[in-house]
């Protein structure tokens, strides 16, 4: 998930297509065969690929729990911060600062936490999932983590160009960009 953020932060960094191109295409080229598909539709801001018929169904009361339980701040101070940054992800970068246990985690792991997010019914069960995932991530993997959330990473990016870096993944694997 560290590289993912790391290169989503260079993404933002420059406005240059052919960059963007470049930076992107670097990361995917150093990915295994399962991890790429992953990360190719999480730079789309999805948790799951489109020809995926499942839904998070996690509103925004979901993250805002988590996050705030997380980072043992109210409601209020999530606010003030968001009318700072007007984005969600920064939100939950800077009131994450110093507050979770980072641990090394992969896109996998991170999958495999939306899939249970997705399977959890209740939620309570839903913010549980998020804040423990949250918990073991840096701040700035948590940013993304709630850009894809939100389905909003806002780093310059658009999900044609995501296709055209994604080398290696098979038709029948590849994310539907619709």
């Amino acid at each position: 998930m560290e590289a993912l953020a790391r290169t989503g932060e260079a993404i933002r960094a420059t406005s240059s297509k052919l960059l963007k191109t470049r930076l992107l295409g670097e990361y995917f080229a150093g990915l295994d065969d399962e991890t790429l598909p992953l990360a190719a539709v999480f730079f789309t801001a999805r948790p799951f690929a489109d020809r995926d018929q499942r839904k998070l169904n996690l509103g925004y009361a979901v993250i805002r729990n988590a996050v705030c339980e997380l980072a043992g701040v109210d409601e209020d101070a999530l606010g003030e911060s968001y009318m700072r940054h007007s984005d969600v992800g920064d939100v939950i970068e800077e009131v994450l600062e110093g507050r979770t246990h980072p641990r090394p985690t992969s896109l996998r792991d991170v999958h495999a936490t939306f899939i249970r997010i997705y399977e959890q019914r209740t939620v309570k069960k839903k913010t549980e999932a998020l804040r423990e995932l949250l918990d073991r991530l840096t701040p700035r993997e948590a940013k993304y983590v709630g850009k894809i959330l939100t389905g909003d990473l806002r780093i310059g990016l658009r999900a044609g160009l995501v296709e055209d870096c994604a080398p290696g993944v098979e038709p029948c694997a590849r994310p539907s960009f619709a």
